[in-house]
């Protein structure tokens, strides 16, 4: 299944590529300076869907181990319902925030909401606390992704604007691959006899460590030129 995930997004990464590029051949200098412009994005974009790839494959599994130790199953449904709503209701605000701020504060702010959500649905077995947890973090983080696309799509001329954030988008396509397979090591590796969700616990946590490693980065982006927009009158 792992293997499976891996492959299906990869080959979704390679035809977002593909069909970025419109009528221009791949490989001309025009959309590898594009690329070139959105790596750091899509780096910080792989980052970003590594990590909530265990929200993707085994989220309801998790609960679903949960219930086995006197939580409600449904209660999956019920945090994913509300990660939703909460993400929706967010995105206006961080857009704001990055409009007023840039990259580097709103990212921050997204990426650690992500990391304390992923910790606290590891962490906590209690349901209510997970709803909670959901609100006030899990829609700040889930808007990463957003502000990443905006910073890919501000740093590319306007004739590359779609290159560019095609190969950022590509970052979270491989993020999701390679995520899910580690998620799922991570899984089997942390399995207790009589403790059937530990597993997924410890791997929800373990799925800060790569926020960290984004938010780091995208700090040291801060004087990088790669954060100042790209002339909006060039139409070449």
């Amino acid at each position: 299944v792992f293997e499976e995930l891996f492959l299906f997004s990869l080959s979704i990464s390679l035809a977002r590529g593909a069909l970025a590029q419109g009528s221009a051949p791949v490989l001309n200098g025009a959309n590898l300076d594009a690329f070139y412009q959105a790596l750091p994005f899509a780096f910080l974009h792989m980052l970003f869907s590594g990590s909530q790839a265990i929200n993707s494959a085994f989220m309801v599994i998790y609960f679903q181990a949960r219930a086995q130790q006197g939580t409600d199953i449904g209660d999956a449904g019920i945090v994913l319902m509300i990660w939703g709503v909460a993400i929706f209701l967010c995105r206006p605000l961080v857009g704001r925030l990055y409009d007023r701020a840039g990259l580097v504060p709103a990212a921050a702010i997204c990426m650690s909401c992500s990391a304390l959500y992923m910790v606290l649905l590891g962490l906590t077995p209690n349901a209510w606390v997970s709803y909670l947890g959901t609100l006030v973090f899990g829609g700040f983080g889930g808007c990463s992704a957003s502000v990443l696309q905006a910073a890919a799509y501000a740093a590319a001329p306007l004739s590359k604007k779609g290159a560019a954030n095609s190969t950022n988008l590509m970052g979270g396509d491989i993020g999701a691959a390679i995520g899910g397979v580690v998620c799922g090591w991570s899984v089997t590796a942390f399995v207790v006899p009589g403790q059937p969700a530990l597993g997924y616990q410890i791997s929800y946590v373990l799925c800060a460590l790569p926020l960290a490693v984004a938010i780091v980065f995208c700090v040291a982006l801060r004087k990088s030129r790669l954060l100042r927009p790209a002339p909006v009158t060039d139409v070449s």
